[in-house]
């Protein structure tokens, strides 16, 4: 506020003074026309009063002889001693009024000249807290201005940075995407689609025949047993192996095909460890007779491969049955169980 406030008042006071000066100026100018004026004014007058003399000496001499030169003479004498003096007092007034006027200018100058050394004097305190305050803005730009160039490179810096960055996160997204998109979402075991039951391992049983084990089954063995009949189906039990080797009691036959591993996998994954947690409890708190423990689980998942092979052995002791009977080999575990403590024919103890 305090410089606009000075910033004004300069201002105010630099139009004043151009006022002064061009008021000093335009009266100067109009004083001196006044003085041409008057002095061309009195020239006038004083020709037209030698041309009356002039005349009126004429006209006298007209009067006289011809031969009379010497009072001519004497007509004209007089009428230059009356005009000499004329001209003297006319110069004589000009130039005291100029004299005047330039003595008033110069007493007008010194004036202006004392009243700006006062004003100068008056404001020196002022003008000096003005110009630390100027010193100490600028050295505060200065410092600001360095701050911004260095603000300015690690800007730079940092946007080259966090375009690396950003180009690497963007190619390891891209693969990810491509995982993504080509991984389906994982379907819970147990879970209804449509009227099929996912199993795991991408693998699906009709519904029908999933609850019809989860009501003839009571032991991990027979839940085993018809799992593999609905997932393999019967003809394929019969013409494979567990692993696709030979057994030891015929060495010289020829081994049979293994079963598909991922359909291995899928009875032996989740399906079986959600029959033996959800199937299975009801009856055992009834029974009192086992326990579903993790060690349990672990003992009874190794068994599975054993469970398959006696179901093999059972349907290729008996006659051909029906497809649709998923529940086979349940009636006669038995008999499953004796033989299979020795090796069978698909190679397992």
């Amino acid at each position: 506020r305090c410089t606009c406030m000075y910033s004004l008042w300069r201002i105010k006071k630099n139009h004043r003074r151009r006022r002064r000066n061009i008021k000093f100026g335009r009266n100067q100018y109009r004083l001196q026309e006044e003085v041409q004026e008057n002095i061309t004014k009195l020239t006038e007058m004083i020709e037209q009063k030698r041309q009356r003399t002039y005349n009126q000496n004429l006209l006298y001499s007209s009067s006289k002889d011809s031969d009379s030169e010497e009072d001519e003479n004497m007509n004209k004498r007089p009428t230059k001693k009356k005009v000499e003096p004329y001209k003297e007092t006319l110069q004589k007034i000009v130039q005291d009024k100029l004299e005047k006027k330039k003595e008033l200018m110069k007493k007008n100058e010194q004036d202006v000249v004392m009243n700006k050394k006062k004003e100068e004097n008056k404001n020196e305190p002022e003008l000096r807290s003005l110009y630390l305050e100027l010193e100490q803005t600028q050295e505060k730009v200065r410092k600001l201005e360095s701050e911004k160039e260095d603000l300015l490179l690690e800007v730079c810096q940092l946007r080259k940075l966090n375009i690396d960055l950003q180009q690497e996160i963007i190619n390891k997204f891209k693969g990810l995407d491509k995982e993504i998109v080509n991984s389906s979402c994982e379907i819970e075991v147990g879970q209804i689609v449509g009227e099929n039951v996912h199993i795991g391992q991408d693998i699906y049983i009709p519904v029908s025949a999933y609850n019809s084990i989860k009501t003839l089954t009571d032991t991990p063995q027979q839940f085993v047993k018809a799992m593999a009949v609905a997932v393999f189906g019967l003809v394929t039990l019969t013409q494979s192996s567990v692993t696709g080797k030979s057994s030891n009691r015929t060495r010289g036959s020829e081994a049979r095909p293994a079963l598909d591993p991922t359909k291995l996998r899928a009875i032996c994954g989740k399906i079986y460890i959600h029959f033996i947690n959800v199937c299975m409890t009801y009856l055992d708190i009834i029974l009192k007779k086992k326990n579903t423990d993790e060690v349990c689980i672990d003992l009874q998942m190794k068994n599975v491969g054993t469970y398959i092979a006696r179901k093999i052995a059972d349907l290729n002791r008996k006659k051909p049955v029906q497809k649709n009977d998923i529940t086979e080999g349940a009636v006669d575990e038995e008999e499953g169980e004796e033989e299979g403590e020795e090796e069978d024919e698909n190679g397992v103890k």
